[in-house]
């Protein structure tokens, strides 16, 4: 695991200048960015394990994702307070933390969890664009040589069967997506 301080935002005291960096494999050939980790994940130093990280973690399972084989970030690296939607001045603080480690990881597919993580990536705070990630989800373009599939945020499936069902067929997607690079992945249920 990559380890830094920072002082860039305020969300940063509140974190003791130790932001979460991604964990996983670093030579992953799909790596998920989420939005921001919350207290559990800071104090655990793993981001996606709390409560929406068990689910997640159930969909990585299901499609045989092994966190031993992705990597896994997220746009914030601090936890904000109340865990609120990140500002554009932390998006666009922590956007050059999120531009080494895609660098160092290099991955074919880069999955964005979600609108905080789109805005990031595509380095749209601060334009007033907006963007609904459930109406492109599931859905995947190329960008700088890599294959970038838009993926609802698990936070938003918690509780939903309709966001359950998209996250699922957005692994669908990821699925045939990873099987282009790995033409003999399996996965843990019949299709």
């Amino acid at each position: 695991m990559i380890e830094f301080t920072c002082s860039k935002c305020d969300i940063c005291l509140i974190n003791n200048h130790k932001p979460l960096i991604g964990d996983g494999n670093l030579n992953a050939n799909v790596m998920f960015i989420a939005r921001n980790p919350s207290t559990f994940e800071i104090k655990n130093n793993i981001p996606l394990i709390n409560k929406d990280g068990m689910l997640f973690q159930r969909y990585l399972d299901l499609f045989n994702f092994s966190r031993d084989i992705i990597y896994i970030t997220n746009s914030v690296k601090c936890r904000t307070p109340g865990h609120r939607y990140p500002t554009d001045q932390e998006i666009y603080n922590c956007r050059e933390y999120l531009d080494n480690e895609v660098r160092h990881i290099n991955p074919k597919i880069i999955v964005l969890l979600g609108e905080t993580a789109l805005r990031s990536y595509f380095k749209l705070a601060f334009t007033g664009t907006t963007v609904s990630i459930n109406d492109i989800n599931a859905k995947y373009m190329i960008h700088n040589g890599r294959v970038i599939l838009f993926m609802i945020n698990p936070a938003h499936a918690v509780n939903s069967a309709s966001n359950r069902l998209a996250l699922y067929n957005a692994f669908l997607s990821l699925l045939s997506l990873y099987r282009i690079i790995n033409p003999g992945h399996t996965v843990n249920f019949n299709l």
